[in-house]
């Protein structure tokens, strides 16, 4: 009888132990999502910090050296991400809407979508590839610049 007593006190003494355990892994568990949760916090509001930074240097606020600095990083990423994404526009036969900045067919005189008049304006790189070959041609920089002038005259008739 003490064998089974012994064994019976064991038992709950293993189970006790094993729910303590697990009560432990789900108070941890817990207490590292609601640290998960503040450190995700943080970092949205440290992006908005940044993003409220960059909206007053590009609106010429001033802004300390070290994060002018990145903003200026900043911008010329954006300037580099505009050109990359002219030039998806320009292989899909594309150009973007003055008006709404929706991508449109480069044939189009309207937009679609906002209705207003596109630029009919297209500069293709091979034309001005082409203009630059030609000025290059002239020994004199002012003939090559009348040429020009003469052939934006005769575009213009």
């Amino acid at each position: 009888m003490e064998i089974i007593d012994n064994m019976r006190k064991k038992v709950r003494d293993a189970t006790l132990s094993a729910l303590k355990a697990s009560s432990d892994l789900i108070e941890i568990s817990k207490i590292n999502m609601a640290i998960n949760s503040e450190e995700q916090k943080i970092k949205s509001l440290m992006f908005e910090m940044g993003r409220e930074v960059y909206e007053s240097y590009k609106q010429g606020e001033a802004v300390d050296a070290e994060l002018a600095e990145m903003c200026e990083e900043i911008a010329r990423a954006e300037m580099d991400i505009e050109d990359m994404k002219l030039k998806i526009l320009e292989i899909k036969n594309l150009k973007r809407c003055s008006g709404c900045s929706a991508e449109i067919d480069e044939d189009y005189a309207y937009c679609p979508k906002c209705g207003k008049k596109v630029e009919t304006e297209k500069v293709n790189r091979d034309e001005e590839e082409e203009e630059s070959e030609t000025a290059s041609d002239y020994e004199d920089e002012d003939d090559a610049e009348d040429e020009m002038d003469n052939d934006t005259e005769e575009d213009d008739e």
